[in-house]
């Protein structure tokens, strides 16, 4: 199944995502930068835009000044 993130045309496969999100929260105090997250992951920095905003679209992530972060639970 592919993903693609709001306002960006690339596909995301569900391996792609599940590998970020796996990172964040397996480092809770990561923040990162698009630019950042493609080379970590190993991504375009297209691929990285489209995962990080479809995770934050799905509230896995929060940005904030161009930085990603684990979003913190409510409550």
């Amino acid at each position: 199944m592919l993903l693609t993130a709001p306002r960006v045309s690339v596909p995301v496969s569900d391996t792609v995502l599940g590998r970020v999100r796996s990172e964040f929260h397996e480092m809770p105090g990561l923040r990162l930068t698009v630019r950042q997250a493609a080379r970590l992951f190993g991504l375009s920095p297209a691929s990285s835009e489209a995962a990080l905003g479809v995770l934050a679209g799905a509230g896995v992530l929060r940005v904030s000044n161009g930085v990603f972060t684990v979003a913190q639970p409510a409550g």
